[in-house]
């Protein structure tokens, strides 16, 4: 085969999403075999892309890195070539990818948007990961991921507490049995002195489903301040047994 056509490429990402991943990589490695595919950019992205799902991170790495030489990186190769960055604390040739994706908002699949958030935010590119996730919501006013993400940029950004609590609020709102939105949202409000709201909603979260040590702390002194001792307890064991585990 000297070319492939989408019918093929369709097929290559059906068995993706089939969980076939082993099996994809082995047609685009074929593919590549043939006389003059090596350096189709087209080609060698996809191969890239099926490397990456499948779990070959330096290969995969290596074919986008290789494509940048023969044609432009889509969107979800950029985003793919970034996470692959990050993982090896390249950060500063992430930003390079994820600044491409920015600079072209409004071409990238929106799908993608939340994945580019994330990183953003991972690399420190804090209030771009917020334009980003406003755009999410832009497009989707009911993304509870996308405005819990934005609750969380903004407090890191020093927005006042009232717009992030409000933000938070409209997240548990949107998902009331989302145990970390209800935590994050309390631990914010008895940071900011309203210990009644926020001790009303750690009476809704159980102890059981909390592993941070400095949540547990947070809810035993709420607790303690309104002379729960039951849950108090509660809160004192859990921490005795991650103590304890952890030893």
């Amino acid at each position: 085969m000297t070319d492939f056509d989408s019918t093929w490429v369709q097929g290559i990402r059906t068995l993706l999403q089939q969980g076939l991943f082993a099996k994809a990589v082995a047609h685009t490695e074929r593919a590549l075999r043939c006389p003059g595919n090596d350096t189709n950019g087209r080609l060698v992205q996809l191969h890239g892309l099926t490397l990456y799902i499948n779990g070959e991170h330096d290969a995969a790495r290596h074919a986008f890195e290789s494509t940048l030489l023969l044609s432009p990186l889509t969107a979800e190769s950029l985003l793919a070539l970034a996470d692959l960055y990050i993982e090896i604390s390249q950060q500063k040739d992430a930003c390079v990818s994820l600044n491409i994706l920015v600079e072209d908002i409004d071409t990238v699949p929106v799908e993608l948007l939340p994945r580019i958030a994330g990183l953003l935010g991972k690399v420190g590119e804090i209030r771009k990961a917020l334009f980003v996730c406003y755009r999410v919501i832009d497009n989707d006013p009911d993304c509870d991921e996308a405005i819990f993400a934005s609750a969380h940029y903004m407090r890191k950004l020093g927005y006042a507490p009232k717009a992030v609590i409000g933000m938070m609020r409209r997240a548990v709102s949107l998902a009331p049995d989302n145990c970390n939105y209800r935590r994050s949202l309390a631990a914010t409000l008895s940071v900011n002195g309203d210990i009644k709201a926020a001790y009303d909603l750690f009476t809704s979260i159980s102890t059981d489903d909390i592993c941070c040590k400095n949540c547990l702390q947070l809810m035993a002194n709420v607790f303690e301040q309104f002379g729960d001792s039951e849950r108090l307890a509660e809160c004192q064991g859990r921490l005795f047994e991650i103590d304890s585990s952890a030893s």
